[in-house]
């Protein structure tokens, strides 16, 4: 069984980048936005950088990581920090070790990204439910949640421009804290969608914003744009022929 990954943000720290790129090709077909590291260093980087919600670690890089993700699985419940997983050659690698360095699960060569979504499905959040409970504050365009987050924290939108690139959005304060986010989106009817972002505030405004969407999430995006303008259409619609309108 394949299991799918869409919706989630997924970290892949691999030395090796014929490797590395072969992974992240097979989980983008599983619907996964990936983000690769050829080392530690750049791995923790990406993390603080992006909302992360799995790291799938070689386990030669894993220095530094246990302070950083979750202990335990998050099941339905709220995401929190970033759930390790661990690979590496199955040679004298001991279940205790593996827990005391935060890892839900380890998978051994060869590695086969089908197996492994479906062997780390269990411990994943169910992001509607994660969006939802993100959502019940947050501000709307009509009946469509958007939310920015980064490895930090999250921020609710109430957006005031799109465009081919992105979108204009105020924010609850002045100061992002960063120049990259992950963008997601809840179209009632739809799929949740998520975007890799980056933060620009514009000067004349101190709470303002524009979110550029990268170019790899792009074609995505314009896609986005077109359900968002058939949603505005059925509002309008709706409001013109309903009684006394």
């Amino acid at each position: 069984m394949k299991t799918s990954l869409a919706g989630y943000n997924i970290l892949l720290i691999e030395p090796l980048k014929f490797e590395a790129k072969r992974l992240e090709k097979d989980f983008i077909r599983l619907g996964a936005n990936v983000f690769t590291a050829l080392d530690i260093v750049q791995g923790l980087a990406l993390q603080k950088r992006w909302d992360i919600d799995v790291i799938l670690c070689n386990i030669s890089f894993m220095t530094g990581l246990a302070d950083v993700v979750s202990k335990e699985a998050v099941v339905n419940e709220g995401k929190g920090s970033p759930l390790l997983f661990a690979f590496g050659p199955n040679l004298s690698v001991h279940p205790s070790s593996m827990t005391s360095r935060g890892v839900l699960k380890f998978f051994s060569f060869p590695l086969d990204t089908s197996l492994i979504s479906d062997g780390i499905a269990k411990f994943l959040f169910d992001p509607r439910v994660h969006l939802e409970h993100l959502a019940k504050d947050a501000l709307q365009v009509p009946s469509i949640t958007f939310v920015l987050q980064n490895g930090i924290k999250t921020w609710n939108l109430e957006v005031h421009e799109f465009t081919d690139e992105g979108l204009t959005a105020i924010l609850d304060e002045e100061n992002y804290g960063g120049d990259t986010g992950s963008m997601t989106v809840l179209v009632p009817g739809n799929d949740l969608k998520r975007f890799a972002v980056r933060v620009e505030k514009k000067t004349d405004d101190v709470n303002c914003f524009k979110l550029k969407v990268l170019m790899r999430d792009r074609d995505r995006w314009l896609a986005l744009l077109s359900v968002l303008e058939n949603k505005q259409s059925e509002i309008n619609s709706f409001l013109l022929t309903s009684s006394g309108k």
